[in-house]
């Protein structure tokens, strides 16, 4: 009987000890996939920065954008963009606790950790780009680390703390991303292209002329507009911005009828329209 006891009592405490290495190591693992995201989410944001910053300097525009939620929370945004000649590009943003963003200087933007510059062993600031030098970081006992080499090397460069993204402005021209510490990036938005006319006919003495303002919406500073006559009939456009201008109309010596066709092109988008046109003696 006291030979049960003893077996049963120490089935109890190999139990609880089971109990509780089962609990540590399920509280390790959580911490090491813990940390397995947030070395993946920095090094994501790496690589969206990176294209978001090229994007930006080749003119693209906003598309889409929008919120990452988990458990009510944001977590992170989502940004669609366009270039001129390509297909739409959508990035990722998470709100990191690893600060590494982007600032700009001199026209160049370079990257940025916990809001310092970040820089190589002769202290040059590295540009912020998806070629040449692309960081890499990781997140070890609550320090970040980056290395230059392809992770072959690594150093200290800061502490995790406040999360990458301060806020986002969403407006009706724009999409600012405002990071920690001040620096933002704002891509225009992909507007409608539209084009007013002040007047869609015109009728004048022959031989004579007249002209018609033109007001363009949604496009941006390569917009243009080509003019095409015929019939005798002369035009030409003179912008006095990149998004307003006049046209010029001159009618032939005859009296007729005719039409002007105004075409408005801009990175790969148009829109065609005319101006009806008439000439009396």
């Amino acid at each position: 009987m006291k030979r049960f006891v003893f077996l049963a009592a120490a089935a109890v405490l190999c139990l609880a000890a089971c109990n509780k290495y089962d609990s540590e190591i399920a509280d390790l693992q959580r911490q090491i996939d813990e940390l397995v995201t947030a070395n993946s989410k920095v090094n994501d944001n790496v690589a969206s920065l990176g294209k978001i910053v090229e994007a930006l300097q080749k003119a693209a525009q906003v598309t889409s954008f929008s919120q990452i939620t988990e458990g009510g929370k944001v977590v992170g945004y989502t940004v669609t963009f366009k270039e001129e000649g390509k297909p739409e590009q959508t990035v990722t943003v998470y709100n990191s606790p690893a600060n590494v963003s982007v600032g700009e200087e001199g026209g160049k933007y370079y990257w940025m950790v916990n809001g310092d510059w970040l820089t190589d062993d002769a202290g040059n600031k590295i540009e912020a780009c998806t070629t040449g030098i692309v960081p890499e970081f990781r997140i070890t006992a609550g320090i970040i680390e980056v290395s230059l080499d392809g992770g072959k090397t690594w150093k200290a460069v800061g502490e995790v703390g406040t999360p990458v993204v301060d806020n986002i402005i969403d407006s009706e021209e724009a999409v600012t991303i405002v990071m920690a510490g001040g620096a933002s990036i704002t891509i225009p938005k992909l507007r409608d292209l539209t084009l007013t006319l002040s007047a869609t006919s015109l009728t004048m003495a022959a031989g004579g002329g007249r002209s018609v303002t033109y007001t363009i919406a949604g496009g941006s500073e390569n917009a243009r507009i080509l003019l095409y006559a015929k019939d005798g009939w002369s035009a030409t456009a003179t912008a006095t911005s990149s998004s307003k201008g006049y046209i010029e109309i001159n009618s032939p010596d005859a009296a007729g009828t005719s039409e002007v066709l105004v075409f408005l092109s801009d990175n790969g988008r148009a829109v065609v329209t005319s101006i009806a046109v008439e000439s009396t003696k």
